[in-house]
């Protein structure tokens, strides 16, 4: 047989065992390899529309992604290895560069010769979003560990942008090089990434830390935002660390902006400054128009004390709420709607039937129980949520199988686990590509 380049290869990445040899290859014919060790072969993935030049395997060694020549992006579960469980669908309009998973293994994201980045549940591979970055080059990417939150591009022109990991929406970004962008590595604690470019300079750009330390056992961490509706401590939430390791927050010239939009948003709580620390998922109600809130911003330093790190408050959280000038006592802060001189893509967005009373639809029986939102743009997400901010489900509004555009979207009144949901009232939430969101809410009764 005669010997073919290797356009990728990379180890099983979730074993610690130094024994463990389990690597996959990809060349330019049609054929993956999966190795138990150098010597030995114990599966061929055939990939119809090779070669394939991007690979990548979960941290449990179950599920092998790949992508290539064709645009498309397939994943393999290993106990099944002779044809892919799922592919991309759309695929990419050109060769698939790199395609990476989450450490939790919850997506992936995939780029192609055009430059376009697009991001997949994963292992699934339902679209999520996508991204053109306007240059006609594959970007480099990483993810951060452990859940994705925040995604590194490295792009050709030389820019380093950061990127939420759950909707791909921008955070920063950062002028690295003028000779271009070439690679690109993240470092394990995910404050660090080497960035090399085409004079074979490497920039490491750091994040910052604050690790105390007997030597130095005080340093400042950063600032914590709470909210609340009443001006104390009961019932108050955490919504936002911004300590040196969170890269996640927008510049205003050489300030740091913070936004609480009018919406219900999914936000994770970040660890601070802590590598082992796991960022725990969490759903909040943002502020709703004409409701007041109380807003305090604490700083923390962190402390080193018998071989314990702390979090230490200068001022308590009642005395950081905002105050304005002159006033002795916090003052609340109350959103309201801006006026618009036009009509939003969203503005006639419905729900039909609403209320929607089990028994009384008469398309329940052909189509089963259902609701439709209706006069829905070409491309839309639905986010439905309880009153008190859980999320129910997300719909993805797009074209058909048949590539026909549709003013409507269908939920079958079934939660992501699939059960029913319950009788109540629901807050649904419309976003487009271009950021317009709209909100209203339905009722279900059984």
């Amino acid at each position: 047989m005669a010997r073919q380049s290797l356009n990728r290869a990379i180890f099983f990445g979730g074993s610690v065992d130094p024994r463990d040899l389990r690597l996959i290859t990809a060349g330019d014919s049609d054929t993956v390899r999966v190795w138990s060790d150098p010597r030995t072969v114990l599966y061929k993935l055939r990939v119809v529309d090779g070669p394939t030049y991007a690979l990548d395997v979960d941290r449990r060694g179950e599920w092998i992604v790949t992508a290539g020549a064709g645009g498309r992006a397939r994943v393999w579960q290993l106990s099944r290895p002779f044809a892919p469980r799922f592919q991309t669908n759309p695929p990419h309009h050109a060769p698939i560069r790199d395609a990476q998973i989450t450490q939790d293994g919850t997506r992936m994201v995939t780029t192609d010769d055009s430059g376009q980045i697009r991001l997949w549940t994963f292992p699934n591979a339902v679209l999520i979003d996508s991204v053109d970055t306007g240059l006609a080059s594959a970007p480099k990417l990483e993810f951060s560990v452990p859940s994705g939150a925040v995604l590194s591009v490295y792009l050709s022109d030389g820019r380093l942008q950061l990127y939420d990991g759950r909707n791909l929406r921008l955070y920063r970004e950062r002028q690295i090089s003028d000779a271009g962008g070439f690679s690109l590595d993240l470092a394990p604690d995910g404050r660090r990434s080497a960035l090399g470019d085409g004079n074979g300079v490497i920039t490491i750009a750091r994040a910052g830390q604050c690790i105390p330390s007997l030597e130095s056992p005080v340093c400042f961490g950063g600032y914590k935002i709470w909210r609340n509706t009443r001006p104390d401590t009961s019932g108050v939430r955490l919504l936002r660390v911004y300590g040196y390791g969170d890269s996640t927050w927008s510049f205003l010239a050489d300030a740091r902006s913070f936004s609480d939009p009018d919406s219900i948003i999914d936000r994770t709580q970040p660890p601070v400054d802590d590598p082992e620390a796991i960022p725990e998922d969490i759903v909040i109600a943002g502020p709703h128009d004409g409701v007041p809130y109380f807003y305090s911003i604490t700083r923390f330093d962190r402390h080193f004390l018998n071989g314990s790190i702390f979090d230490v408050y200068p001022r308590s959280i009642m005395e950081s709420f905002y105050k304005d000038p002159g006033n002795t006592e916090p003052t609340a802060i109350i959103p309201r709607p801006t006026g618009r001189a036009e009509l939003p893509l969203l503005g006639e967005v419905i729900v039909v039937p609403n209320p929607y009373e089990r028994g009384t639809v008469p398309w329940d029986a052909v189509g089963g129980a259902h609701v439709e939102f209706r006069n829905l743009p070409p491309v839309a997400k639905i986010a439905i949520h309880t009153v008190a901010g859980d999320q129910v489900r997300v719909l993805h509004h797009d074209e058909d199988e048949y590539g026909v555009t549709r003013s409507a979207e269908s939920w079958d009144l079934r939660n992501g686990s699939g059960d029913e949901v319950a009788a109540g009232i629901y807050v649904y939430q419309v976003t487009t590509p271009s950021g317009e969101v709209i909100q209203g809410y339905f009722a279900v009764i059984h």
